[in-house]
Formats: structure tokens, sequence, C-alpha cells
């Protein structure tokens, strides 16, 4: 009797983590299609393959006025800006390398000192679109009251969405409950 309660149980829990899992699917893929115009003050996360060209297709295309300042979170210790565009950095923008995020965490850290250096109450954040649920509830997490407009880097194959929804799926899922630890 008790084995079929616990087959039971578990059937349930499989079947409580499926439909979240399927949820969490539906809601990225619907929020990818919404980008805000957003504000001058932009970040970039690094990290995803084609992260970068994406988001400077983007920028080279924003309709934003000059002179737009961006911070480009994640990157290496030894990286500037001419490794990232040799002789062509767009004189339209104003970048900013971060070099100690090693993390969708310290990417939050990087981006909320970024701006309060700055001075500024608002930023369009520029990521990936399964990474933007975590990225945006980290960033959150250490202040509450900024301002984020959001503008997805929409991942092209179906798999790879998947796949990556999937990982990002648990690693909130891990946020949520460290933040609620408070650890």
């Amino acid at each position: 009797m008790k084995k079929k309660y616990f087959i039971v149980a578990i059937v349930i829990l499989l079947m409580l983590w499926i439909g979240a899992f399927l949820g969490f699917l539906i809601c990225v893929h619907k929020e990818s299609q919404n980008n805000e115009l957003g504000c001058n003050n932009m970040a970039i996360l690094t990290g995803g393959k084609n992260r970068m060209a994406d988001a400077m297709s983007f920028l080279e295309d924003s309709p934003l006025p000059s002179p737009l300042k961006v911070l480009i979170s994640g990157v290496d210790l030894h990286t500037t800006i001419q490794d990232i565009f040799g002789n062509n950095s767009p004189e339209h923008i104003d970048f900013t390398l971060g070099k100690e995020a090693k993390n969708t965490r310290g990417n939050a850290r990087e981006i909320i000192n970024w701006m309060k250096n700055n001075n500024m109450q608002e930023i369009t954040v520029i990521t990936s679109d399964y990474h933007m649920p975590r990225s945006l509830l980290e960033i959150k997490h250490l202040d509450p009251n900024i301002k984020i407009y959001r503008h997805h880097l929409i991942t092209a194959r179906k798999f790879k969405f998947i796949f990556y929804c999937f990982l990002e799926f648990h690693k909130i899922i891990l946020a949520h409950i460290r933040h609620f630890l408070r650890i």
C-alpha cells in the first residue's frame, strides 16, 4: 500500500514539474515577442553564442537618440573595446566593459553598481530570450526600484531554445530558493 502512494506521489510531482516547465517555455516564448524600445542606458549580458553580434545589430539600428551608454557585462579581464570591435567601434555609443561578473548574479551586481556610479534609474537589458527571466530576477532582487526595459535576443533553433530553457528553468528555481533563504 505504501509503495502505491509513493508511486502516485512521484507521478503527481512529475506532472507538476512537466507542467511548470511547459509554462516556463510558453512564457519565455511569449515574452520574447515583446521587445521594448527602452532607454539610452543599456546592459549587454555576455555568455551566449552570438549574443554580442546580435546585440550590436540592435544597437547599430537603434532609433534611440545618441549618445547611448552601454555596459558589456561579464567580459574577460584582458578584453578591450578594440578586441570586440576592431577599429569599427560605433562612435555614438559610450561603452563600459564590466570585467567582474562570472555568472548571472555577477552580471546583476555589475549592472547595479554601474547604474549607481552613473546616477541611472532605468536600463535596457539585452540578453538571450531564455536567459531574460533569471537576469531580471537577479537585477530586481538587488534593486527593486529601477525601471527595466527588455530586449530579447531570439534563439533561432527550436531544439537549442528548448534545451537552454530546460537549463534556465532549473537555474531560476534555484535562484528563487536562494532569494527565499536569503543566501
